[in-house]
């Protein structure tokens, strides 16, 4: 019981270490300046900005504390790859200092 009770402690403590470890991440790239979506933004998505797809590498953020960099893979099954987003970190709350109006508002279906 005790052995149960002490690792259950550790998963917590090793859980809270690692969420603090994306929050200064995520917090990095909004002081670093990332590229702003409307919605939220979701693992896996492409972004499309002016009816085309973001490529690989672009950091991307939402007003919600949520930050990714975009990354190659095959989103929809088609054999072919596309930057999605990926590398997902969460501020721990929505940025105060971002403004209202998104750089682009358009994610992919």
């Amino acid at each position: 019981m005790i052995a149960n009770n002490n690792l259950k402690r550790n998963e917590q403590l090793a859980t809270q270490e690692y969420s603090k470890e994306l929050a200064e991440i995520a917090n990095q790239r909004y002081q670093d300046g990332c590229l702003r979506i409307g919605g939220y933004l979701q693992s896996g998505k492409p972004i499309i900005k002016d009816g085309k797809q973001l490529p690989a590498g672009v950091t991307v953020c939402d007003r919600h504390g949520n930050t990714g960099v975009l990354v190659p893979a095959d989103f929809d099954g088609d054999g072919r790859v596309n930057a999605v987003a990926g590398k997902i970190a969460f501020t721990g709350s929505p940025p105060v200092d971002i403004e209202e109006k998104p750089t682009y508002t358009r994610l992919a279906r």
